[in-house]
């Protein structure tokens, strides 16, 4: 009954709306189109949070001129928002790892930009040493990983934060986080690549891993100069020690 309604509801709000496939989340507008994963697009037409905790702390501690590699960009909501932050000549790299979503993200991103100042890369990141990696798109647009033992995907690019480093202009930059999990893993293994980070916004997933594995995050964060200032929900900030 519950997905009934949804339908219904969506499918009238894309009959009487003048502009359908127009939103405007944390204030900003984007487009999702009408084949775009029903549960977001339900959640903006009904005016509910979505991201809420992240664009807060985007909108806190991110500033103009700042540079942005962004992990987990999904539908371009969150990346409208950086932008919107930066302003439209500071670098923004956003990380995609299905081709559908990356579509959608692409456009969103670009909103406000220069030419030349976003880039979209279509890849998971991963440690396995694979050039690429089986990627589920799981229930909805926004829990998506990489695939587990036995779970169905599609075969995906892999990449490093170290590598996205490299398309970074030198120098400090802001790392904006959402990779359901990886970022244990990311952070154990390519902490090097830190250095370079003056701002981490961090989802969190505390379903995905034990308190054991969030401390043992921090730690290596607070190793690396990265000290937690700020949190809202799941998602917390780091900024680098002065």
């Amino acid at each position: 009954m519950k997905q009934l309604r949804r339908r219904i509801h969506i499918a009238l709000h894309d009959l009487l709306s003048k502009d359908p496939e127009s939103f405007s989340p944390h204030g900003i507008k984007i487009h999702l189109p009408r084949n775009a994963d029903p549960s977001i697009r339900y959640l903006l037409i009904r005016g509910r949070p979505y991201e809420q905790a992240e664009s807060e702390l985007i909108r806190k501690h991110l500033s103009k001129g700042m540079h942005v590699l962004e992990l987990g960009g999904c539908m371009g909501i969150v990346s409208a928002t950086i932008r919107a932050t930066i302003g439209p000549k500071s670098r923004h790299v956003v990380v995609e790892a299905l081709p559908e979503l990356g579509r959608i993200c692409e456009v969103n991103a670009r909103i406000g930009a220069e030419p030349g100042a976003m880039t979209l890369v279509r890849a998971a990141v991963d440690y396995s040493g694979s050039a690429s990696v089986r990627f589920a798109p799981r229930h909805n647009a926004h829990v998506g990983g990489i695939a587990r033992d036995g779970e169905s995907g599609i075969e995906v690019p892999t990449t490093t934060l170290s590598k996205l480093g490299e398309l970074i202009p030198p120098g400090q930059f802001a790392l904006v986080c959402d990779i359901e999990g990886t970022e244990l893993e990311m952070i154990e293994r390519d902490s090097a690549a830190l250095d370079r980070i003056d701002v981490l916004i961090l989802e969190t997933h505390p379903k995905r891993y034990a308190q054991a594995d969030l401390d043992g995050m921090h730690r290596r964060l607070h190793e690396q100069g990265l000290i937690l200032v700020d949190s809202c929900v799941d998602v917390q900030c780091f900024t680098r020690r002065r």
